[in-house]
């Protein structure tokens, strides 16, 4: 699997389709904006478990538009949210697990690793919907295993993060590995006027 890793990287050329990301926080009260320092990923010791992070092992979560920054910590309409402005350092070596069967093409490799090749395009795009998948919260510490698991692979394979897409938004979403590779550059405050729901109709009792 790790010779596909090579045809899923976003090189620096790539990656400065996305100079600017986004991180989101929850205030407490309409007067207290969090600063510049409290935008970046949480202490060792109250980091909770995230899509690609267990608890204690801080990811920074970021977002490729404030929007989808804002959607992914599940705001209630009227709360106020912090959102910091974000520079990720441009020789990053990430994991894009976006578009794995446009992004991957059976001419890369010879004619009798295109079967390993299949299953392991397969495996990834499953692990790729485990991020992506909207999680219940009472559900997460089970949930988030096989994402965790993955990202964990990654992180030991001397990458540096993972892409993929948002399960709440129309955005990207970005898990760096060690949040030193990032900047927060300025903060804004938001009141949230609406947060919008959608039913599943194809659901049946």
């Amino acid at each position: 699997m790790k010779n596909l890793f090579s045809h899923l990287l976003l090189f620096e050329v790539e990656f400065e389709e996305f100079e600017t990301w986004y991180r989101a926080r929850i205030q407490n009260s309409k007067d207290e904006m969090f600063k510049i320092c409290e935008m970046g990923a949480p202490p060792n010791h109250i980091a909770s478990q995230g899509r690609a992070s267990p608890a204690g092992i801080p990811y920074l979560y970021l977002a490729s538009t404030e929007d989808t920054a804002v959607a992914e910590i599940r705001p209630h309409t009227g709360d106020y949210a912090t959102v910091g402005r974000v520079t990720a350092k441009s020789n990053l070596k990430l994991v894009d697990l976006r578009n794995l069967r446009k992004s991957v093409s059976p001419f890369l490799v010879d004619d009798d690793e295109i079967p390993k090749l299949r299953e392991d395009i397969d495996l990834l795009v499953e692990l790729g919907k485990e991020l992506t998948r909207p999680i219940v919260p009472n559900a997460a510490a089970i949930d988030y295993i096989p994402s965790q698991y993955i990202c964990e692979f990654f992180k030991k394979c001397d990458y540096h993060g993972v892409m993929y897409k948002s399960s709440v938004g129309k955005g990207v979403n970005l898990s760096l590995f060690d949040p030193s590779n990032a900047t927060v550059n300025d903060v804004k405050s938001y009141l949230l006027t609406r947060v919008s729901v959608e039913i599943d109709s194809n659901w049946k009792s």
